[in-house]
């Protein structure tokens, strides 16, 4: 029954670790897609629904990674 139990463990604690650095490379690249966002779009006047939308969309991966985080930090 032991062994059961510690592979379950295992498997939950791979997880976590998973889940803990799936919501940081999701930071990572909500930062990378703010960036060149930025970089690109402050040129182009015309658009900038795209501009906005492309950083709504940038702050809604950080903010998807840092839940991920925040459940995987919680759930330890």
């Amino acid at each position: 029954m032991a062994h059961g139990n510690e592979s379950s463990e295992k498997r939950s604690r791979w997880l976590r670790r998973a889940a803990y650095w799936g919501g940081r490379l999701f930071q990572i690249l909500g930062l990378l897609l703010l960036w060149w966002i930025l970089l690109i779009f402050p040129t182009a006047k015309d658009i900038r629904v795209l501009l906005y939308g492309g950083v709504a969309v940038a702050a809604a991966v950080f903010y998807l990674g840092w839940l991920v985080i925040r459940w995987a930090m919680k759930t330890a």
